[in-house]
C-alpha cells in the first residue's frame, strides 16, 4: 500500500511539475507576442506622429478655375496647407489658344488657406481644359511641385 502511494504522489507531483512547464512556456510566448505587437503599435504611433509634424510644416497649392465675369475667368492659385508657401511659380504647360493670359507673376507669399487670383479673358474657340504646374518652398521642403488640369467653363 505504500508503494501505491508513493507511486501516486509520483504521478501527482509529475503531472504538477509538467503542468507549470506547460503553463511557462505559455505564458513566455503570449508575453512575447504582445511584446511584438506593442513594439509595432508603438511603431506606428512614431511613423503618425511624424508624419503628422511633417504636414504642418507643409503648404500645399492648388488652383481652380470659376467665373469671373463675362468672357473671363479667374485662376485662383490657393495655399490647402498648414504652412506658409512662400517663392510660388506658376507654369502653363498647355495650348493657350483663344486664352488672353497677362503674364502669370510668382507670388512672393500665400498663408495657409490664402488665394491669389489671376484674370484669363476668353476668346471663341478657347482651349477647355489647362494644364499647369506648381512649384513653392515652404517649411518642409524647396521646390515642391504639384500638377493641376483645370477645365475652363
Amino acid at each position: 500500500m505504500d508503494t501505491i502511494s508513493i507511486i501516486i504522489s509520483s504521478l501527482s507531483l509529475l503531472v504538477s511539475i509538467v503542468s507549470l512547464i506547460f503553463c511557462i512556456r505559455k505564458y513566455s510566448i503570449h508575453e512575447r507576442t504582445l511584446n511584438e505587437q506593442q513594439k509595432q503599435i508603438n511603431h506606428f504611433k512614431l511613423q503618425e506622429y511624424v508624419s503628422e509634424i511633417n504636414a504642418q510644416k507643409q503648404a500645399f497649392i492648388n488652383g481652380v478655375i470659376e467665373p469671373f465675369t463675362k468672357g473671363s475667368v479667374r485662376l485662383k492659385v490657393a495655399n490647402k496647407g498648414y504652412s506658409n508657401a512662400r517663392n510660388i511659380r506658376v507654369q502653363v504647360l498647355s495650348d493657350t489658344s483663344g486664352l488672353i493670359m497677362s503674364q502669370i507673376s510668382d507670388i512672393e507669399l500665400l498663408n495657409p488657406g490664402a488665394d491669389y487670383a489671376y484674370e484669363i479673358h476668353l476668346m471663341n474657340g478657347h482651349v477647355k481644359t489647362l494644364r499647369l504646374k506648381f512649384i513653392w518652398d515652404d517649411d518642409y521642403e524647396s521646390n515642391r511641385e504639384a500638377e493641376s488640369h483645370l477645365q475652363i467653363r
